[in-house]
């Protein structure tokens, strides 16, 4: 069964028209708009308990990729329905 994203209601961020559903979806390594210049990175579970995301900045994601290779490599080898996912964004849907 398609995806229909017609139905859903719509925002505006930063001037840019975005569907509802994209709110639940996160980027790779997507940059955040603070004077500390903190990225999104993934990580491996050995790192979960020792890591601090204001780690994470334009200046050292760059040299952790270096060092650790792309942990995302793969991601997309494997497909998945988004059924649950799609239950799940209605089950919480506000109102």
């Amino acid at each position: 069964m398609p995806l229909d994203l017609a139905g859903l209601p719509c925002a505006t961020r930063d001037g840019r028209l975005r569907a509802a559903i994209s709110s639940l979806i996160a980027t790779a390594k997507e940059h955040g708009g603070v004077p500390e210049a903190t990225v999104s990175t993934p990580i491996t579970w050995d790192e979960i308990d020792e890591i601090d995301p204001r780690q994470f900045t334009i200046a050292t994601v760059p040299v952790r990729f270096a060092e650790l290779g792309d942990l995302h490599q793969g991601i997309d080898d494997s497909a998945y329905p988004l059924d649950t996912l799609l239950e799940w964004a209605e089950r919480d849907r506000p109102g």
